[in-house]
């Protein structure tokens, strides 16, 4: 009976425990022009603290991942926006 209470909680603390942090993309040269396959993350201007820098024209693509069969749906929530 320990053994079936120990692994209910080991598991449940992996659960709650092991979440993975989603990812961050800057726009800022290393993303610039690229294709981002993903369904989760975190989109900045090139300056993730402060305010974006003068004169800044850069794009990024934002495709759901293969493993969807690329049907799955792109959704944004800006948080802030001025």
């Amino acid at each position: 009976m320990k053994k079936i209470i120990l692994f209910c909680v080991s598991v449940f603390m992996l659960a709650v425990c092991g979440k993975v942090s989603a990812q961050e993309y800057l726009l800022n040269n290393t993303n610039h022009n690229k294709t981002k396959n993903t369904c989760s993350g975190y989109l900045y201007d090139n300056s993730k603290n402060g305010n974006y820098e003068a004169n800044q024209d850069r794009w990024i693509t934002i495709c759901p991942p293969a493993s969807t069969g690329n049907t799955g749906r792109i959704s944004l929530t800006f948080e802030e926006f001025n």
